[in-house]
């Protein structure tokens, strides 16, 4: 009755990035190392290709999307970023994995492809965490790099999160950090880091898993 993902805690190394341009050709590498491996234990596969890359260094965290074998574009609407086409990112950046409330120190970024149908663009909006014990003063999406590239197969969208937009962001005093994505594209099933929506994964930071800044 329980699914086996829900028995697990996992934890990946991310892989230090050179230092963040904003000109660059890459923001995070496309490269194994840098890759979030995902776990499978018996579940399907909605047909779609979906890589995550991870890389960090003293300015923030980078992040990488790559969705491939897409039916059709995807469609994105700010207004609705929680639950429109892209990915959702929530990162804790103490890895407290034993409370069931974000803290401060917890974040939810709805990254998104295009803000609207074709356009070749990305915005990130950040959202506020159902229950979170501590007020917090979101982003304003200008405030946080992302761009994208959409063709009819599929997209690839790059986000770098600033660390001054990460509360608590140390990467030396705190490289354990807790993260949790959950990927969104209309006619295809959700797919989640692990669990999903059987569970509070948007509000209850013990349900993330770990990433190490190595």
């Amino acid at each position: 009755m329980i699914p086996a993902l829900f028995a697990f805690r996992f934890e990946w190394p991310v892989p230090r990035l050179d230092p963040w341009k904003k000109d660059s050709a890459n923001w995070v590498p496309i490269d194994s190392q840098h890759r979030l491996q995902r776990v499978k234990l018996g579940t399907g596969t909605a047909g779609n290709s979906l890589e995550i890359y991870l890389g960090w260094n003293a300015e923030g965290l980078g992040v990488r999307c790559l969705a491939g074998n897409l039916p059709d574009r995807p469609v994105s609407n700010p207004l609705q970023a929680s639950s429109t086409d892209g990915l959702q990112i929530w990162i804790d950046t103490r890895n407290t994995q034993n409370i069931h409330r974000a803290s401060r120190f917890c974040h939810h970024f709805c990254c998104l492809p295009t803000t609207t149908k074709g356009a070749q663009k990305g915005v990130v909006i950040q959202q506020p965490i159902a229950r979170a014990k501590d007020e917090q003063a979101l982003a304003n999406p200008d405030e946080i790099p992302c761009r994208s590239r959409v063709d009819a197969q599929g997209y690839d969208l790059e986000v770098w999160l600033p660390a001054g937009k990460l509360e608590g962001f140390d990467p030396i005093g705190s490289p354990r950090l807790s993260f949790y994505y959950r990927w969104i594209h209309h006619g295809i099933p959700d797919q989640f880091l692990t669990v999903g929506l059987e569970f509070p994964v948007d509000a209850d930071p013990s349900l993330w898993q770990t990433i190490v800044l190595s």
